[in-house]
């Protein structure tokens, strides 16, 4: 990947001609130019990336790029012993494809049979596969000219046709496959009636990881467009026109970049689009006179800070504020000093930025509310800075003389060290994922042609750099000349992590009002966290999914006034001070089924006194909007918010009737309901039952024994148990109230 160099902050510009094009700016602020003196503040970032090709700069993807789900990658089998904490439930006996004894009685499960055989293995290139946090791209080239079929299997469910066409490729965006799981892709050519080409991906693949947070994957900005892609695919091309510097929202929902209408001029405006479909949300408009880039989300994900660039000069103006949710009301920070490249710190009043035009360019605190700017010691030099969520700060520095640049961390303690070190490549744009991953791109040099770069985004091993390793990021089908990029990992809008882990826990409440998270690990429950007390008067108590937009996982209690409360989980553990949702909810059934509409955002479901089932739509913020109705004559039946049970990336419901037969109400995708199916009888005699969504490539439905004793029955396929996978997690449960 080359990258033409111009060393844009030595040039001095009255032109937005060159501001806005794709000029290289993976210098620091002070290349080239004099100390204090006042150049370009804009840092633009391009590189050519090859067309078509899955190489990085050093001609090669590490060899994890493929990131798909063999038989020996990530797949070796869950424990089951007695040492693991998960044991054969004995008052169970063996529950397998459709009995078992649960005293006395025997629960029928729904299974599901083996798949059908396909032809053969595909060849390199003929189904290409991009996986995303909430989608996948697919690219399918058929050897021959004729009808064509995709299908998809799911965790070993059954061959299912996503798309047809005619020719000899097909290009598909699905949507309808949830990446916690793994799948893999077939295709089916035909001349005739017979099938004259079928073959499956070696591979099946998922976004899914053994620690529950899953692989990340990024957005790249770029001359030719948004490109979306995993860290280990190519790129997938999303939104066409000249873009720069994207960032994600705070959960991954969203993301934002500059728009380019007009090189010449110097006109842009900040985009901000959904994630999963790049739709159009809003846009941040300030005039024929400036223009937004980078971009930051709020760690709360309700508000982004933005520089304001000149139009005419490239200069920074300040910092802006937008609203993310409601109005998008805009406002403005002027500061004596010249700053840019905002991040936010932990505490949502305060940013880390970047200084121009002073006698010593580095990093500064500013505060939101003041405008107080604040060096920082030891980033003179500092560039592109990245707050972790403990306020570690993490940045690109180069010697005045450029002879050497690093990728430097300051501690919350004031020290500042190095992570790597070159006295060849440029580091610019750390990225931190959530689960502290950290990520880097290194801009090389041509020692051929020193105006010549190729960039690089690379995994930075915390322990060894010999284990660094470059990822595909910045690869696309197009060419373009690369502008900037950013990585997410999203947990679902269902989230009941806890304690942190990623994985989905079990909330319970004692009888002295308690409440105790319990890690799963898909595997098992490995120990509790107390997170809450007093909880005692409550009705009920939700564990909500996140409401906030913020990424953590909220909790929502009634009181026995019927009044309905939000505790909002905080990223260090703990809730905030609650805040009110409502009254009159005493005569509610409640259940949190994650995000139902398909709006990204997180809802709450339920059922009023007269059996009618109710979705009151999440807004982002903490509240509730206008209900809408699902349906009537839902009385009489015990209803659990599952998530997505089925793998295709919807939220559903699961209900147990009278007489003990389970159901799922598959959702589909906005306000309604695709046919119900059973999955199950005999479930009557358990006195308790929740859903945990999809934990280490598998939904758990946990259910409680009128002894006491919690079991979990593991799902697979497309939403059927899998046969044999019911185990005893463990006893003394009879005094504990689960969440719904």
């Amino acid at each position: 990947m080359a990258r033409h160099h111009l060393g844009a902050r030595a040039l001095t510009i009255g032109a937005a001609a060159a501001l806005l094009g794709p000029i290289a700016l993976a210098v620091p602020a002070g290349a080239g130019q004099a100390q204090g003196s006042h150049g370009l503040d804009l840092r633009g970032r391009t590189g050519l990336a090859v067309a078509g090709s899955a190489r990085a700069s050093s001609g090669e993807v590490a060899s994890s790029a493929r990131k798909a789900v063999g038989s020996a990658q990530g797949r070796k089998a869950a424990p089951r012993s007695a040492t693991s904490g998960r044991v054969a439930a004995s008052t169970l006996g063996s529950v397998s494809l459709s009995a078992a004894s649960v005293e006395g009685t025997s629960p029928s499960l729904t299974t599901q049979a083996a798949p059908q055989a396909v032809a053969g293995t595909c060849a390199d290139g003929t189904i290409d596969v991009n996986p995303m946090a909430d989608r996948t791209v697919v690219h399918a080239t058929s050897p021959i000219n004729g009808a064509l079929t995709l299908q998809r299997l799911r965790e070993y469910g059954s061959w299912r046709t996503i798309a047809t066409g005619s020719g000899t490729t097909l290009k598909v965006n699905d949507t309808t496959v949830n990446e916690n799981v793994s799948y893999q892709y077939r295709l089916i050519a035909k001349n005739g009636t017979d099938p004259d080409f079928d073959c499956s991906t070696e591979f099946m693949y998922g976004m899914w990881t053994r620690d529950g947070a899953g692989d990340p994957d990024a957005v790249v900005a770029g001359t030719t467009g948004i490109f979306q892609q995993g860290m280990f695919s190519v790129g997938s091309r999303a939104v066409a026109n000249e873009y720069q510097s994207p960032r994600y929202s705070t959960d991954g929902r969203l993301y934002a970049a500059t728009k380019v209408i007009d090189d010449a001029t110097g006109r842009a405006v900040l985009e901000v689009r959904r994630a999963s479909s790049s739709a159009l949300v809003f846009t941040v408009d300030l005039g024929t006179g400036a223009f937004p880039a980078d971009p930051d989300f709020s760690p709360d994900g309700q508000t982004i800070a933005y520089t304001r660039y000149a139009a005419d000069t490239g200069r920074s103006l300040g910092l802006g504020f937008v609203d993310v949710f409601g109005p998008h009301t805009k406002t403005v920070l002027d500061t004596t000093t010249r700053i840019g490249e905002p991040s936010w710190r932990p505490d949502g009043t305060s940013l880390v930025v970047s200084t121009f035009g002073v006698t010593t360019p580095g990093l500064a605190v500013v505060t939101k509310a003041t405008g107080v700017v604040t060096p920082l010691s030891g980033t003179a030099g500092g560039y592109t800075p990245e707050v972790a969520p403990d306020g570690t700060i993490l940045f690109g520095w180069t010697a005045d003389d450029q002879s050497s640049s690093a990728l430097r961390r300051k501690a919350t303690s004031g020290a500042v060290t190095p992570v790597r070190t070159s006295t060849t490549d440029f580091f610019i744009s750390p990225r931190l994922t959530p689960d502290g991953t950290l990520y880097v791109e290194r801009d090389t040099p041509d020692t051929a042609d020193p105006t010549s770069y190729s960039m690089a985004v690379h995994y930075v091993d915390p322990a060894n750099e010999l284990d660094d390793e470059v990822t595909a990021v910045g690869l696309e089908f197009e060419d373009t000349l690369i502008n900037g990029w950013d990585v997410r990992q999203p947990q679902s809008k269902g989230t009941s992590d806890f304690t942190a882990e990623a994985h989905h826990d079990i909330v319970a409440r004692d009888s002295s009002g308690n409440l105790y998270a319990y890690r799963n690990t898909g595997n098992q429950l490995s120990g509790r966290v107390q997170i809450g007390s007093g909880w005692k008067s409550y009705t009920a108590v939700l564990a909500a999914g996140d409401l906030t937009g913020d990424d953590q996982a909220d909790l929502v209690g009634r009181d026995a006034n019927g009044a309905l409360w939000l505790y909002r989980g905080k990223p260090t553990g703990g809730f905030s001070a609650r805040t009110a949702l409502g009254t009159g909810w005493n005569s509610y059934t409640l259940v949190a089924p994650g995000d139902w509409n398909g709006d990204a955002r997180a809802d709450i479901v339920a059922r009023d006194g007269a059996g009618t089932l109710w979705l009151y739509p999440g807004t982002g913020r903490g509240t509730l909007a206008a209900r809408v109705q699902l349906g009537t004559g839902w009385g009489g039946l015990t209803i659990v918010g599952t998530g997505d049970i089925d793998f295709d990336n919807r939220a559903d419901l699961m209900t147990r009737d009278s007489a003990g037969r389970l159901w799922i109400y598959p959702g589909n995708g906005t306000v309604g309901f695709l046919a119900r199916r059973q999955i199950g009888s005999g479930f009557g005699q358990f006195n308790a039952m929740t859903m945990t969504e999809v934990t280490w490539h598998r939904p758990l439905l946990w259910v409680r024994t009128t002894a006491g004793e919690l079991v979990s029955f593991e799902l697979r396929g497309d939403g059927v148990f899998s046969p044999g996978d019911v185990y005893s997690v463990g006893t003394g449960w009879g005094g504990f109230t689960l969440t719904s």
